[in-house]
């Protein structure tokens, strides 16, 4: 890339819109709203870039200005800069989503339905529900994801092997020729059988199984007694069938947070990925809610997670693109922004509406008040945290805004909690 640019005498120029710069202890943030992603340097670095912009210099120029140990460096921060979307180069090869991806993933709940009732479920998911959507109209649906050629769909619910049609609407999936979609399966893990492992193991890229447990003793407190054994023995016939994308997600609040280094362990003996998730008190969950947290709050745990965040390059920031790199279809259709931000007023409606397909192939381009709701979460817009410097990373995740966004005391114990770590990981010059 630089090649080209050197060759294009192509000048250094920063994209100025959507453009987030932080200065503190000669260190410099920049972050992209428009690609949600950051770059730190330090203000020397940072001033010789502006420097060369005022001074109308090429790329090439620029980084002949530099010695022979320091061209290397200096080269890649442009590179990373250039892929995070801070410095301009040609629109007609800046920016690109790889592969000409339009999404990165679609999850689509098949059902509401679910042969367990788990004590944290955030939807309170059961057996005895009805399915809203039929075969058709998922089918249906599914001819409209496809046109967003997104990089994953995810089939998920409920337990999306609950359904009868399960096969015909995979099936109709892989159907679409010449199409590179992973298909993941996203399911609790105890309906694998001898009847359907091998088609399973044929059709999914991957398969995310929510196990909840470590042992027995600690599964069947969330899950239901016997269903750690059935997910084990799920995981090893996966594997005995060469099967061996599969991850393993359990829920932690402060109550259990202690086995985070013992599900770890489980997954490292057993062969799959790790995923730690947030206790949400929503659905079930809220009824149980003492359960998994000492108090109704879901701070313990991310607290935990960023004490062991040592460098600054390890911090997470804010890269959820709502509605444009991923979109949640609910069992019933509506089509929200992700699984955590099921609320009417993020909702662009139907799927099975025209109207609806239509609001989400333009949502870029819209000013809708969806839209306007949506942004108001980031954390580069939300009121309270606008002004920030750490904000990217402390709100990584929209959704997390969207629950504390009418509850001050909440908030206030956030960032009280939040403000001082980040600050340290973030800003310490010993990081």
């Amino acid at each position: 890339m630089l090649q080209d640019i050197a060759l294009n005498k192509e000048k250094i120029k920063f994209i100025d819109e959507d453009l987030i710069i932080y200065e503190k202890n000669k260190l410099v943030l920049m972050y992209s709203k428009k690609n949600k992603k950051h770059i730190f340097q330090s203000k020397e670095v940072y001033d010789y870039f502006i420097e060369a912009f005022k001074e109308n210099l090429t790329y090439k120029d620029f980084i002949e200005l530099f010695s022979d140990n320091d061209k290397t460096y200096i080269k890649q921060l442009i590179n990373n800069m250039i892929k995070a979307g801070i410095l301009y180069i040609n629109k007609d090869t800046s920016n690109l989503k790889k592969n000409s991806t339009e999404m990165e993933a679609v999850y689509l709940a098949t059902t509401h339905r679910c042969n367990l009732e788990c004590r944290h479920c955030c939807t309170s998911c059961n057996y005895d529900e009805q399915d809203i959507l039929t075969i058709k109209e998922i089918l249906s649906i599914i001819d409209f994801v496809i046109t967003l050629n997104p990089r994953e769909i995810i089939l998920t619910g409920g337990e999306p092997l609950i359904r009868k049609d399960f096969k015909e609407m995979v099936e109709y999936i892989k159907s679409y020729s010449n199409n590179n979609i992973n298909l993941v399966l996203s399911t609790n893990g105890t309906l694998i059988n001898d009847n359907n492992i091998d088609f399973i193991v044929d059709n999914f890229h991957r398969i995310e199984i929510s196990i909840d447990g470590v042992d027995e003793e600690t599964c069947s407190k969330v899950r239901g007694k016997g269903v750690f054994g059935k997910i084990i023995s799920n995981i090893h016939k996966l594997q005995k069938k060469n099967f061996h994308n599969i991850r393993t997600s359990m829920i932690f609040g402060d109550k259990n947070e202690h086995l985070i280094e013992s599900f770890e362990k489980l997954n490292s003996n057993l062969g799959t990925q790790t995923v730690t998730r947030c206790f949400v008190p929503l659905g079930r969950g809220k009824d149980n809610v003492l359960e998994f947290l000492s108090e109704d709050t879901i701070l313990p745990i991310i607290l935990t997670k960023l004490d062991k965040v040592k460098y600054r390059d390890n911090a997470n920031s804010c890269s959820c693109d709502l509605y444009k790199d991923k979109v949640f279809i609910d069992s019933d259709g509506k089509i929200y922004p992700c699984p955590s931000l099921m609320k009417d007023k993020y909702s662009l409606g139907n799927i099975l509406l025209e109207e609806s397909k239509e609001k989400l192939l333009n949502f870029k381009f819209e000013n809708s008040e969806v839209k306007q709701n949506v942004q108001k979460i980031y954390p580069y817009n939300y009121k309270k945290c606008k002004d920030c410097d750490v904000n990217i990373f402390c709100m990584y995740c929209p959704a997390l805004i969207d629950k504390v966004l009418d509850n001050n005391k909440e908030f206030n114990k956030w960032c009280g909690l939040m403000k001082p770590q980040l600050n340290r990981i973030i800003w310490s010059e010993e990081c």
